[in-house]
């Protein structure tokens, strides 16, 4: 006999389960199961339908519904873990918490906990905000599954957003011993020892990912960065020597050495390793600008810092778009080191990119001139989205007077990075040229708040609110930020809150700061701040 037969000429139960249509074989069986409630083939065959039923509901978000086969799954069998876990999620996502802790904590009773019931369980802490029972549960399940590398990651670095290095790094040991030519394991174990000042554990981690990968071009950057830090320049250099056995065309090396050999002073030897670095067309300025600078022929001199400028801008254009990309994934101690590090290149581009436009756009120093512009012009045709060039362009119309069309360059650049501090900036400085004293005053304040210490943002803020007789309202609201203990220490804002106060005739509350001011003196010299 068929299992669970229909009735005569309908289709059976198995007809429907390999159609895959289980809640019609479903009545079926239950009515099956009623007349035979012992039989094992039509309660194997019932809990199987239960499951996949469930199964659909869930991928089609119908949790309420999932759950209910779930539940009646487990009824049948409660030794199944996949039904028990199926229904836990289900009333998860029903956000039913204490009845999926129960459910799970039920299937827990056993000699070694099931992992992915340990991990719905932190799910359900985690949604709970008790996060100290997130770590106990992800430690009950690296205790019991040390080889399970993806819930040893996360617990790692649970620890390293609490600053526990040290127990981040034995979860990465642990892993290490199961994965030992995990690069990505060894390398988080190389920093956990270098934001512990440990140098030279880390030097020797970083060795053991050489030994797997001795062209990994990462770890002698790392290498070299440990020994800069530590005034090993020599180490350093060696090290790079070493990397260019192996990887003879990689410029970045050679650009490297450049730079620890002019820290050194032996400037012969910096240039030699800056003109390997161009003749390998490397995508950075500084190589050509040092060239350059050492160069007595002015075309050649001329050509050189032409170089500097196109490859600096290529290459800040690429580092940035970098960071955006770092900045949207997912954030952790360790990706913002990493954030941190490409800022900080970030920053050396621009400084060199900056150098070089300026020696190439400006060569007997004045700040406008007709080739100046031109130069500019053809640039911005081959890169038209660069801040930088849109920047310099701001500031030759500035210093001809043109706001109107300098205006229309900040809000360009504002319009693709809202964070440019030198855009509102110069939006400030236009508007106030051109009489728009209030539009001004906010431009002005927008540019402070990215940068605290741009004093020319202060005093045209401060300038623009007495303009607009509101000076008052500014007052107001640096007296509400002076009641924040970030602001209350702070010598910079104090100073400019006095000066701001005698702006607005207030001698009493100008002189109370003014005390302010010598007792945070005081208290920095004592260093109890």
């Amino acid at each position: 006999m068929l299992l669970g037969a229909g009735g005569k000429g309908s289709p059976s139960a198995e007809d429907y389960i390999r159609q895959g249509e289980y809640e019609k074989a479903i009545s079926i069986l239950e009515d099956a199961l009623k007349k035979s409630p012992s039989d094992v083939k039509l309660k194997q065959a019932l809990f199987l339908c239960y499951f996949q039923a469930g199964v659909k509901k869930f991928e089609g978000s119908e949790f309420a519904s999932a759950g209910e086969y779930f539940a009646k799954a487990l009824k049948l069998d409660p030794s199944s873990i996949q039904a028990r876990q199926n229904l836990a999620l289900s009333l998860f996502k029903l956000g039913n918490l204490e009845e999926a802790k129960r459910v799970v904590e039920e299937g827990l009773k056993t000699a070694k906990p099931d992992r992915n019931l340990l991990l719905i369980l932190a799910q359900i802490y985690q949604k709970e905000g008790n996060e100290e029972k997130v770590i106990a549960t992800l430690e009950e399940i690296h205790e019991n599954y040390p080889e399970d590398k993806e819930t040893g990651l996360i617990l790692a670095r649970l620890y390293y957003s609490k600053l526990k290095l040290d127990k981040a790094r034995q979860v990465y040991l642990k892993l290490a011993e199961h994965y030992p030519e995990d690069l990505d394991i060894l390398s988080s174990i190389a920093k956990t020892y270098e934001d512990e000042g440990k140098w030279g554990e880390a030097i020797s981690e970083y060795e053991k990912m050489l030994q797997i990968d001795p062209k990994n071009i990462v770890v002698y950057r790392r290498m070299g960065r440990i020994y800069e830090k530590e005034g090993k320049l020599d180490e350093a250099i060696a090290l790079y020597n070493r990397a260019l056995e192996s990887l003879k065309n990689i410029p970045q090396f050679y650009l490297w050495l450049g730079v620890l050999w002019e820290k050194k002073g032996d400037e012969n030897s910096a240039l030699e390793n800056f003109k390997k670095a161009r003749d390998l067309s490397i995508e950075h300025p500084l190589p050509y600008f040092k060239l350059a600078m050492a160069e007595k022929d002015s075309r050649e001199r001329e050509m050189l810092l032409k170089q500097a400028v196109n490859k600096g801008v290529r290459a800040l254009e690429e580092a940035e778009k970098h960071l955006l990309l770092q900045i949207g994934e997912e954030t952790s101690l360790e990706s913002l080191r990493g954030s941190l590090e490409l800022a900080e290149e970030i920053e050396n581009i621009e400084k060199t990119l900056r150098l070089s436009l300026d020696a190439y756009l400006f060569p007997e120093g004045e700040k406008s001139s007709e080739r100046a512009e031109r130069e500019l012009q053809n640039l911005l045709k081959r890169y038209p989205q660069s801040r930088i060039l849109l920047e310099y362009t701001g500031l030759i119309l500035e210093s001809k007077g043109e706001w109107d069309k300098a205006l229309e360059v900040w809000r360009k650049i504002l319009q693709r990075n809202p964070r440019v501090e030198r855009a509102h900036l110069g939006m400030g400085k236009s508007l106030e040229a051109m009489g728009k004293w209030e539009e001004a005053g906010r431009a002005y304040k927008s540019a402070l708040e990215l940068q605290e210490d741009d004093e020319e943002a202060f005093e045209g803020m401060v300038r623009m609110y007495e303009k607009t007789g509101k000076i008052g309202v500014l007052v107001e609201e640096w007296e509400r930020k002076a009641k924040f203990p970030s602001y209350r220490y702070n010598l910079l804002f104090l100073n400019r809150f006095e000066k701001l106060l005698l702006k607005a005739g207030r001698e009493k509350e100008a002189e109370e700061v003014r005390k302010k001011i010598e007792e945070v003196k005081k208290l920095k010299e004592e260093g109890k701040l």
